[in-house]
């Protein structure tokens, strides 16, 4: 029904107005005079024409099922109507009224109501409080944003009508066109799931645009954008991402696994283009919207100042792309167009008094020698610059050349003014620092990156692991309640079915059991408090390590029981584990909490103590496969102390990636686990992996 809702032959507006300065006018004199050839019917229950219109008292009297209805009228009417058009048999309905959930009060039972109707009669709704839609397909602006876009490839999803606009008055000035714009408003109908989903199959939409507030259905929408994204660019802009409110967590992973890293976490999963600002958003874009995605990381840049070639280098050094080199042949092709003073080296200095053919022979030259991938060409205004000229080489170089990403950097205001008409007449990308040129190119290769690694991905089949005990499991699991935490021997058990290897422990309620369980484990043991209370055990002082006899354990039994006393008073204390010590190696962290939207978010880094100093980790949605498991062990900047830094041994990675991809399963297996924490997993360089301390709260 989306279709029809956002390509309608025929409109009704319930509210129309005949006053000028009134939204019901505004939005009718929108639909009626920027080029919509479909049907209008005007609904007022004073009858009077409007605009020229025949107008209706009511939705009863009209000639024909509108395929859509647009409704501005008073809140406290707005349901009323909307179940008599449900019982008309309309099913498409915008509402572009407030003073609904977004008021609080009554306006949230008003919008549960709402929902109730709509559902009821099957009625496909967007909005309320919303801007309505515009399509410049079919010459339509059913909304209260002022003129009609310019016609383009990109399409727009706004939970803001006030950002819409915005969005829509930016385009103007950029020339980026527009195929359709929908304010989604509350979302008490349709969502951005259901529009991402048809704009990823609308023929006329290139290039996805978004701005999000929140997020309806996590999951689903990680399906359909993971869909979307290989077929075309989503880029979105999302607010509300602060952590205020947010829960009190126990353990590493949920106090560095905040929301918003949540949402980057499943962008980046899902191939989305993360703007972090309306700007970003308007320079991604005018990019992706004009050109193709770099085939490779090569840059070559042409300048006509040293500073902004400079500043473009400098830019390129904080991202994946690199400066290409210019092989001597190239090099001598170059010089024989371009005077002695100039840098045949990249960036490739044209000297500033620069005629228009000598930026041609440089990009030409650079552009025909296969050593690039993609060409900036920076420009700074001086007497001699012929603006016009270089702006027209540049665009017409770009289509020639479609193999490679061109992009200009024409900088300064009024002195450029000429090549900015250049550009926006041949919608071709023009930005006014080399950063945000730059900024713009490396997401394009990186989504490029992340369409190649998606297909690979998808023609793998992965085989989920064989677990043991399934049923044991799943009794122990029914039988926890909300923020219960598993026993040692509960873990134990968990670990064991999903191949995960841990030392094999016995909880001891007395110190004389203990001596017994050292003894039959063997010298030298491991004795770690058991409490449900306390999840930081070494903060606790509730860890003793390599004791050597019964003597150190008794030692030490009683120092750990002062010590978690002293910790936290109330804690209670089941006894303390033993354990046999596990071989030296490195200490990693892998750890999962469940987020509220997307579901589970898996987290790797080094691990130990210095999981939070450092917080140098690395986070995944479940499920994942081998692949992402072994990128999330390399993404860390400690990586080199896992390969083996200053001699050392290397440990085995593919067992770290393992163990993540395991985790990942139990996630996925038993999704009413809150929070799940192996801190530290030894990773041994011959011995393979020990999960040494492990928490799981369901």
């Amino acid at each position: 029904m989306l279709k029809t809702t956002l390509a309608p032959k025929s409109i009704a507006f319930i509210g129309a107005s005949s006053t000028p300065g009134k939204l019901g006018f505004d939005i009718l004199s929108n639909i009626k005079h920027l080029g919509y050839k479909g049907k209008i019917y005007p609904v007022n229950p004073k009858g009077q024409p409007i605009l020229g219109l025949k107008t209706y008292t009511s939705i009863r009297n009209l000639p024909e099922i509108p395929d859509l209805v647009l409704v501005a009228i008073p809140a406290s009417t707005v349901n009323k109507t909307i179940q008599e058009c449900g019982k008309h048999g309309i099913k498409n309905i915008t509402i572009i009224s407030a003073g609904f959930k977004e008021v609080g009060g009554e306006g949230v039972q008003r919008e549960k109501d709402l929902q109730n109707i709509i559902q009821k009669y099957g009625i496909c709704l967007i909005g309320p409080n919303c801007l309505g839609i515009i399509n410049t397909d079919i010459d339509m602006n059913a909304s209260f944003a002022e003129g009609m876009p310019n016609k383009g490839n990109v399409s727009l999803i706004s939970q803001s009508g006030a950002m819409a606009v915005a969005i829509i008055d930016w385009a103007y000035e950029s020339g980026v066109g527009f195929s359709k714009i929908i304010s989604m408003g509350n979302k008490a109908g349709v969502t951005e799931n259901d529009l991402l989903e048809y704009l990823g199959n609308d023929s006329k939409t290139k290039v996805i645009l978004m701005y999000l507030e929140s997020i309806a259905d996590g999951k689903n929408f990680m399906k359909i954008a993971r869909k979307v994204s290989l077929k075309k660019p989503i880029i979105i802009v999302k607010s509300g991402t602060s952590e205020a409110g947010t829960k009190a967590i126990s353990s590493h992973t949920g106090s560095l696994a905040g929301s918003d890293i949540a949402v980057s976490t499943a962008f980046e999963q899902t191939g989305i283009i993360r703007a972090e600002s309306t700007q970003e958003l308007f320079d991604f874009a005018k990019a992706f919207s004009a050109q193709q995605p770099p085939k490779g990381k090569r840059v070559g840049i042409i300048t006509n100042a040293g500073g902004p070639g400079i500043m473009a280098t400098d830019a390129l050094s904080t991202t994946t792309l690199k400066l290409a080199d210019i092989s001597k042949q190239t090099q001598e092709k170059l010089s024989k167009g371009l005077p002695q003073t100039a840098s045949l080296h990249n960036p490739v200095d044209v000297i500033g008094d620069a005629p228009a053919k000598r930026y041609q022979h440089a990009a030409q030259t650079l552009l025909e020698s296969n050593e690039i991938d993609s060409l900036l060409v920076v420009l700074t205004p001086q007497i001699m610059t012929e603006v016009k000229k270089v702006a027209e080489i540049t665009t017409s170089l770009a289509h020639q050349y479609p193999e490679q990403t061109v992009m200009s950097v024409f900088m300064g205001g009024e002195s450029v003014r000429r090549g900015y008409t250049v550009f926006r007449r041949n919608h071709f990308p023009n930005f006014v620092f080399p950063s945000r040129a730059i900024l713009a190119l490396d997401h394009m290769y990186q989504y490029a990156e992340w369409k190649k690694h998606e297909k690979n991905r998808l023609r793998k089949k992965e085989v989920q692991k064989k677990v043991l005990g399934r049923k044991k499991l799943d009794a122990i699991f029914a039988s926890k309640k909300s923020g219960e935490r598993f026993s040692p021997h509960e873990i134990e058990t968990l670990m064991n079915a999903y191949g995960i290897k841990c030392p094999k422990m016995q909880l001891a309620k007395t110190e004389k059991e203990g001596c017994q369980f050292a003894k039959k484990i063997g010298y030298p043991v491991v004795m770690k408090i058991a409490s449900p209370e306390i999840y930081h055990k070494t903060d606790a002082g509730g860890i003793r390590i390599d004791i050597e006899n019964e003597k150190e354990l008794k030692s030490a039994w009683q120092e750990i029981l002062d010590n978690v006393k002293t910790y936290n008073p109330k804690a209670k204390i089941e006894g303390i584990t033993i354990e046999p010590m596990v071989p030296i190696g490195k200490e990693v962290i892998i750890g999962a909490k469940k987020d509220p939207q997307f579901g589970h978010m898996l987290m790797f880094g080094l691990g130990g103590i210095y999981v939070e100093i450092l917080k140098d980790v690395t986070f995944r949605i479940a499920p994942i496969t081998k692949n992402e498991a072994m990128h999330m062990v390399e993404e860390i900047k400690t990586i080199e102390l896992l390969k083996g830094a200053r001699g050392e041994k290397p440990v085995d990675i593919k067992n770290i990636a393992e163990v993540i991809e395991r985790v990942g399963q139990i996630m996925m297996d038993y999704p009413q686990i809150q929070e799940f924490e192996i801190n530290p997993l030894i990773v041994c360089p011959r011995r393979g992996t020990f999960a040494v301390d492990v928490n799981c709260i369901v």
